[in-house]
């Protein structure tokens, strides 16, 4: 049998431990609310009789710097104080100066840009162009890395593959284009649409790809052969944009005041190639 002090220990380092425990946890739920009145604490400074008061906000306020945004903002505009108005209105676009700027700017091209992409791995750009070309660009300094000079027309839509080794490229010669990115050497075309196309796009596996055109059709490809897997129809003028929904299964495109989605697999909900509402296309 334990003896007695024994137990009156062990029982006050278990409330010491509960209590420790506990303490954190309010802490960490207080520490929001901590920052929040102090921010406004802070703004209301902002408007003190103070010259070195006010600054003095300022500067914790800047140090503070996202959490205080919203704030700030509010103050900016809500404020009955012009002097906090003024300040808040400053600490904010001084923030948004330092976030929200132009980081480098690609120079190389000859006529309008109609069309970029960023690699998966975000350390390259694609971009497509009037001047016929497509050029691969360094993302960190801006350099020309490479140029596809295959096209001998307007280039409207670019696209990486999943796996960033490959390039989807299509434009005015009504023909898709598939490049090797590292080599520069052309793959494959995809020959079928009968207008300029407008948009490109990769399926998220890499198999397959779409393309949309000024023939007022969407097409599927297989990306490994260029055969062409279904030409779907509906839109009423050219289709201007397409996308593959995250699972693979539908194709989103746009053109002609309207949106359509299509399946891309048989389901229960009818065969592929329909649109995923089922029916026909609607009109306007």
């Amino acid at each position: 049998m334990p003896r007695p002090r024994s137990c009156l220990l062990a029982l006050a380092c278990s409330a010491l431990l509960l209590s420790a425990v506990v303490g954190g946890e309010d802490a960490k739920t207080a520490a929001p609310m901590k920052t929040a009145a102090e921010i406004e604490r802070l703004i209301e400074q902002l408007g003190s009789d103070q010259f070195g008061e006010r600054e003095a906000a300022s500067k914790a306020l800047e140090a503070i710097g996202e959490p205080a945004l919203d704030a700030l903002r509010k103050a900016a505009t809500g404020s009955s104080d012009a002097e906090i108005r003024q300040r808040a209105e400053d600490l904010v676009k001084a923030r948004d100066a330092r976030v929200y700027r132009e980081v480098r700017c690609f120079k190389g091209h000859d006529d309008f840009v109609y069309a970029v992409a960023f690699s998966p791995d975000g350390k390259r750009v694609l971009s497509g162009s009037h001047d016929q070309t497509v050029r691969l660009w360094d993302a960190e300094t801006g350099k020309e890395l490479r140029r596809f000079t295959g096209h001998r027309n307007p280039v409207y839509g670019v696209a990486f593959s999943p796996d960033g080794k490959r390039a989807l490229l299509g434009g005015a010669d009504c023909t898709l284009r598939l490049w090797d990115v590292e080599t520069g050497k052309e793959l494959r075309r995809f020959m079928g649409h009968g207008g300029f196309i407008m948009s490109v796009a990769f399926s998220p596996d890499g198999k397959q790809a779409l393309s949309g055109s000024v023939d007022r059709t969407v097409r599927l490809w297989d990306a490994e052969t260029g055969r062409e897997l279904h030409c779907f129809k509906g839109h009423t003028d050219d289709v201007e944009s397409v996308a593959f929904s995250p699972d693979g299964k539908r194709a989103l495109s746009g053109g002609d005041k309207t949106l359509r989605l299509w399946r891309l697999a048989a389901e229960a909900g009818g065969p592929a190639g329909q649109p995923a509402d089922s029916g026909s296309p609607k009109r306007k």
